[in-house]
């Protein structure tokens, strides 16, 4: 039987704009990628974004999860919006992975708002923070950001930093969906949750605060998360 996957979504703007939506989406797919990459077809400025993802054995054991997870979740699923959940806490993805990683199922896939191709955010001729391209919302990613997605785990160890506004925030990569804010001590399961929540709880009033991971922060040698993934992949095949 082939493997199944449970995943966990939200909503996303592709220009990067705060929706303040809580609801997350958790269900079961045989392929995060074309599940994805469905989201992503939707011809519509918001559209769903995976989190993470986790494998089981089977597709059996996937629905079995599923059904578990519906009911202890009960309390907080939405009746009108099935395999949708109120998230007001912000702790679902949290609480879904502790509750995963107990039973042993790995987590095989993290995506983020990162994962958006940056030419959204190019063309923002009148300052409102919106792109002027999203008339062409279907986009296809370039081979280095695919790259930059697939292969974080070369960021292990590395340690990056972002200063706004006069604050700095430090984030520790510990491992595949372990992203650790020295400055707040808690561990993220994105590195741009991590880097991102630290100024949306400091300046909660700001809601366009969304920090590229990929591009923004700095490494003690000036290089970004992508840069290092890219400098880490071309040595390995040259």
């Amino acid at each position: 039987m082939s493997s199944w996957f449970i995943y966990i979504a939200e909503h996303c703007h592709r220009a990067g704009k705060s929706l303040n939506a809580t609801e997350k989406k958790i269900g079961c797919t045989k392929d995060v990628e074309a599940l994805q990459r469905e989201f992503d077809s939707v011809a519509s400025p918001i559209f769903c974004s995976i989190m993470a993802a986790w494998k089981t054995e089977s597709d059996d054991q996937g629905e079995k999860i599923l059904s578990a997870l519906r009911h202890i979740l009960s309390d907080s699923h939405l009746n009108d919006t099935p395999g949708w959940f109120d998230d007001s806490s912000g702790t679902l993805c949290d609480r879904l992975s502790g509750f995963m990683n107990c039973f042993g199922y790995a987590l095989v896939s993290t995506i983020n708002r990162d994962d958006l191709d940056e030419s959204y955010l190019d063309d923002d001729d009148d300052g409102d923070g919106a792109s002027d391209r999203l008339e062409s919302p279907l986009r296809t990613t370039s081979a280095s950001t695919s790259i930059v997605k697939q292969r974080e785990d070369l960021l292990v160890g590395e340690v990056f930093s972002y200063t706004y506004k006069g604050m700095k925030n430090t984030v520790m990569v510990d491992g595949p969906g372990m992203y650790r804010s020295l400055t707040e001590g808690r561990t993220y399961t994105s590195g741009s949750k991590a880097i991102n929540s630290y100024f949306r709880n400091l300046y909660p009033d700001n809601k366009n605060i969304n920090i590229n991971w990929q591009s923004k922060p700095k490494n003690a040698a000036n290089l970004s998360p992508k840069e290092v993934i890219t400098a880490r992949v071309s040595a390995a095949t040259a």
